[in-house]
């Protein structure tokens, strides 16, 4: 609780949630799951796999990549070769 009031502290001195989060504690197991089509997926891809892009959505893209590919290996191909990274679809 201490924790959820040292952020709200940080909010309220202008504080980014990025940044005043590293006062909540991060040993707290989550379970999400996450469902998307090919061009859905491609375009999360797009916005959130490029170099300027947060690193934890950065990481989280890579994780994302291996069952991808897996999946479908074409679309994987063509998109490695033609937008990968490119962020057309973002500015």
């Amino acid at each position: 609780m201490a924790a959820c009031k040292r952020y709200q502290e940080r909010i309220n001195q202008g504080f980014s949630e990025e940044h005043a989060r590293g006062l909540i504690p991060f040993d707290v197991r989550q379970h999400w799951v996450l469902s998307a089509n090919v061009r859905s997926l491609l375009h999360l891809l797009d916005l959130r796999w490029k170099a300027d892009a947060q690193l934890e959505a950065q990481k989280l893209c890579e994780l994302i990549w291996v069952p991808f590919r897996e999946w479908t290996p074409a679309i994987a191909d063509w998109y490695e070769t033609n937008r990968l990274k490119k962020a057309r679809l973002a500015p």
